[in-house]
Parts: C-alpha cells; structure tokens; sequence
C-alpha cells in the first residue's frame, strides 16, 4: 500500500473511532473495529489538527450526493465532540440542501450505475442498500475490506483489502481475485476495468487494472514524480473519458486533479485542499472534502464542488453550529 497522507490516516481513525461507538441494531451498520485496516495505519501527527464533518461524497447519476458524516458537533486543535447518532451515511440534495441519514455507522458510499443502489462500508464488512437505507444487505462474509466499487452491469464489486484491490461477484459466491499493490478501485463506465492508486517497483500513480488479468495488466494514466508524491482515490467522469483523483505531496495538502484517460494532459483543480473527487451527473463539477486538519477555517473538512472549466468553487455543506 501507498505512504499515507497525515489526513487520510486521521480520517480512517477518527471514523473506525467514531462508528466503534454504533452498537449493532436494524437501523445502522453494528458495530465497527477499532483498528485501521492494513496500510492505513501510519503515525498520527502531533496537535493542532481539527475533525473532519464530512468526507467520502459520491455523486449519484440521478443527482443525489452521498457521503460520510462523522457526527463532529464541536471541534479545537486538540479535541472534537462527537454526536453518536449523527454518524454515518448521509444523502444531500445539492439543490435544496436537503440531508438525511441513511446508514448509522456506514462510511465509503458509492453508487451503481443506474444511481437506485448504494455500495458502502461498515467496519471492514461490504454492505449493499436502497438511497433511503433500506434493504441493507451483506455481500458475503468472505468480502473483508472497505470502500466497495460496483461494475457497471453490477455483476462484479471491487473494495480495498489486505495487501491490495480485491474484485468478486456481487452474489458473494464463486472466486475473488486479488491485485496486490493498488487500491481505491472505481470501475469504468462501460468495460471491465478500474481505475485505482497503484504501485509497482519503477512506478506509482494513478493507474487502470483489468481483475481478470494476473497483476492486473496495469496501464498507467498518471505518474508521480518522486517517492514524496502520491496519488489515490480516482473516479470515472460518466463518460469514462476522465479521472479525477486526489493527488498527495508529503507535508503538503491534498489536491484534486484531473487526467484524461489516454494520459495525454492532466490539471489541478483544487488549490486550497481536496480529497475524495466525484464527477457530476453531466460532468461539469466535481464534489470533493476540503479536508485540510491543522486549519481552524469553518470552511475545511466539509464538501466543495469546483467546476471543471471555470474554476469556480462553491461550499456545498457546512459545519454544525457549536
């Protein structure tokens, strides 16, 4: 796995932290483990650093944005206060602002491709479930990991698990596959291919894998220049020209970029901090977490939209009042 950026890896233990205190029931996810999952696990940097509200959008093709909510209700440079029943996944209508609570205790949303279903996490368990929440239902017990991707005609999911990418059925039965050295998989639009942060021994960057092919047959679309820059978290424009992405440089913030899939340009999009990118319906926007942990800005660690050709920046959720 990648070197961690300090802000993803306070992220993935602030929520395990957060959704530990979910006890199981019908309304949530049950209870998640306390530990981060393998190569999430790097030093939590010293004070100040300040908890993230909201992170892990996803954009429906219907329009519908789901993302993580960690239930942060007050926040200083050493500490945050948490309201237990706030956590989880929530979906927002970006026009109205409507929020609702769909999931307790789930993290890492994604959609299908026809925007009715929701793939997401809870602890390292992959679950399924209607926009509204219900219905939610277990791949397998044999699927352990998080951030679950579904393939196109949903027959195939693919999620983030020990030492790499795991892909298997949607049914939960017959055989997974495994490509070791890449993570964040999100599936093309159209064919059986993923995009997903990747390594090998020359390279690392952004990259795509078809699971059928031993290793992966990695082609890489993006690559980073030196061992202190990393990129991760890809996702497909809808029509699967594009992959916007986030892209790390050690001690720096976090920014989104673009590339085409070819390779042939890429450009930064976010100047003042980005993370989790995902593409518009028609897109024209990309919806991402400001995630920036040692700014005390009420502006950081909520959802932002920028639109590809402007530039333009618009915040799209807001911390709770304190």
């Amino acid at each position: 796995m990648p070197i961690v950026a300090e802000s993803r890896t306070l992220r993935l233990v602030v929520s395990l932290l957060i959704s530990a205190a979910l006890l199981g029931g019908a309304s949530g996810c049950g209870t998640w483990p306390t530990e981060p999952v393998d190569g999430h696990d790097g030093p939590v940097p010293p004070p100040p650093y300040y908890a993230t509200t909201h992170e892990c959008p996803a954009w429906s093709p219907l329009g519908t944005i789901a993302y993580r909510d960690n239930g942060v209700v007050w926040t200083d440079s050493t500490d945050w206060y948490v309201e237990w029943d706030l956590a989880g996944v929530w979906t927002l209508d970006p026009t109205s602002g409507a929020a609702h609570l769909v999931v307790p205790g789930g993290d890492f949303p994604s959609w299908s491709a026809d925007g009715l279903q929701l793939a997401l996490s809870c602890g390292f368990s992959l679950y399924t479930a209607l926009p509204d929440g219900s219905g939610l239902e277990l791949f397998s017990d044999a699927y352990v990991g998080y951030a679950p991707s579904l393939s196109f005609d949903g027959s195939l999911v693919a999620w983030n698990g020990d030492y790499g990418t795991w892909v298997g059925g949607t049914s939960g039965v017959g055989s997974t596959y495994q490509i070791r050295e890449t993570w964040d998989p999100d599936w093309q639009p159209e064919e059986y291919l993923f995009a997903c942060g990747a390594r090998t021994d020359e390279t690392r960057g952004i990259a795509e894998a078809n699971p059928f092919v031993q290793g992966g047959a990695l082609r890489f679309v993006f690559v980073t220049v030196d061992d202190r820059t990393w990129a991760d978290e890809p996702d497909y424009s809808p029509d699967g020209e594009y992959i916007a992405f986030t892209l790390h440089r050690l001690e720096e913030r976090p920014q989104v970029w673009f590339v085409a899939r070819d390779g042939s340009f890429s450009r930064q999009l976010t100047w003042d901090g980005g993370e989790s990118p995902s593409w518009s319906p028609d897109g024209t926007k990309v919806v991402y977490a400001r995630e920036v942990w040692r700014s005390p800005d009420p502006s950081d660690g909520v959802l932002w939209t920028v639109d590809i050709k402007t530039g333009e920046q618009a915040q799209l959720t807001y911390r709770r009042e304190e």
